[in-house]
């Protein structure tokens, strides 16, 4: 069986771009280009110049050059919409070729939260595959800020073909009390450079099951409002253990994949990898999602993993108003674990390949769906170094010492406009 197919490294069918916006945005990109991904293109767009000297992207754009002078956008939506729109042919020539881009920025700002709706734009008029990953408010910025931030959820969803939201306040929640600032952060980041990742093995990295960019692009298109979940663990009963962990992380406790119009499911592990094992996680996550979901199933060997298997889900088309994407920490399967999952009947060994057929097809198709993280599960752990306090919001320099958060550029406004700061 092998020679199925001709792969030559370094090429691919389609091309991904990431484009972050803001200063959320481009932090996330900069730990994109730290963590090494490969086969992706990266942009950064800001109204503030400073955060573009930063950056680690070579691909910059400083957006409304004329409007805001490099200084920011002052926290208003209004004021980044614009700087965007004045920036539009920019935009689209730096995003010229791309087959899907992800956006990546926080909300309830003013940069990001007025130029992502544009940018998304663009992307749509350019008939380009476009998925929206943005973060949300932690809940003592109640009042104005939480109100951008849903109007400029609402106005991304109207032009984007896909949205992901990660609340702050659930990584918040989900942290130890002493965890850094930072730290806290960058699980937001993770869950972009996950989602980009798997998505570029995707369609770059061939599989048992094998699709190309179309079948992504059929899901994704127009699917509104989606949830992505990763889960990994190791031991007997790792297939099921994992596949509740997909779903059933602390940070999906308002959302639930019922309802789903398509769903992805990938499985990853090494060449010890059962047949048992793949239909218990498919038949888990099609309970859950319902029998209308169309399912696109795959599955990669990638024995890097070691013991660990990794179950991979995007349900897109979910109706609930909080949709999240999250990385689940892998769970060993000792009994202690084992007594939390609600087992599945064990089927009979000469019934599991047919039960594999029954799934895919009830679906109506197979695609093969992101492999995320491959030889990184033990990587997947959510961060618990401690510090003895939060950092003091106003000590600007990093854990490192660098000076990284100077005065908001607002404020450098200001300070020029009176004659102060230059």
């Amino acid at each position: 069986m092998a020679d199925i197919y001709t792969y030559v490294e370094g090429t691919s069918p389609a091309k991904i771009k990431v484009i972050g916006t803001g200063g959320a945005g481009c932090n996330a990109v900069n730990n994109m280009i730290d963590a090494g991904i490969t086969g992706v293109d990266f942009i950064v767009a800001n109204t503030d110049v400073q955060a573009l000297e930063r950056s680690k992207a070579l691909n910059r754009i400083q957006l409304g050059e004329r409007l805001c002078q490099g200084m920011g956008a002052g926290g208003d939506p209004d004021t980044g919409r614009d700087a965007a729109k004045e920036s539009r042919d920019s935009i689209r020539q730096a995003l010229e070729g791309a087959n899907m881009v992800f956006i990546a920025t926080g909300l309830g700002g003013g940069t990001g939260t007025g130029s992502a709706p544009v940018i998304a734009e663009i992307c749509k008029d350019m008939e380009i595959l476009t998925v929206a990953v943005v973060t949300t408010p932690f809940e003592w910025e109640l009042g104005r800020r939480a109100s951008l931030a849903d109007s400029g959820l609402n106005a991304l969803k109207e032009q984007a073909d896909t949205v992901i939201t990660i609340p702050n306040e659930k990584m918040l929640k989900l942290a130890d009390a002493n965890v850094r600032a930072l730290d806290i952060f960058k699980q937001a980041d993770e869950v972009l450079i996950n989602s980009v990742k798997g998505v570029s093995e995707l369609i770059i990295k061939p599989g048992y099951i094998n699709r190309d960019f179309k079948d992504l692009k059929k899901v994704m298109t127009k699917s509104g409002l989606a949830l992505m979940g990763i889960g990994a663990a190791e031991g007997d009963n790792r297939a099921e253990v994992a596949a509740k962990a997909a779903l059933s992380h602390p940070l999906l406790e308002d959302v639930k994949a019922i309802g789903a119009h398509a769903v992805l499911i990938n499985i990853t592990a090494g060449s010890d990898l059962t047949m048992a094992e793949m239909y218990k996680a498919a038949k888990y996550i099609t309970n859950e999602t319902g029998s209308q979901a169309e399912v696109f199933f795959g599955f990669v060997i990638d024995d890097s993993l070691g013991q660990f298997l990794q179950v991979t889900v995007i349900a897109a088309g979910i109706s609930q108003s909080k949709p999240v994407c999250l990385q689940a920490a892998p769970v060993k399967d000792d009994k202690k674990a084992a007594g939390k999952v609600v087992s599945l009947p064990q089927p009979e060994p000469e019934n599991v390949f047919q039960n594999l057929k029954d799934i895919f097809r009830a679906s109506g198709g197979i695609s093969v769906a992101p492999s995320i993280l491959p030889g990184q599960a033990g990587k997947m752990q959510k961060s618990t170094q401690a510090e003895d306090s939060f950092p003091d919001p106003y000590d600007m320099k990093n854990a490192t010492g660098d000076n990284q958060y100077e005065s908001p550029a607002f404020l450098r406004k200001q300070a020029v406009a009176g004659g102060g700061l230059k």
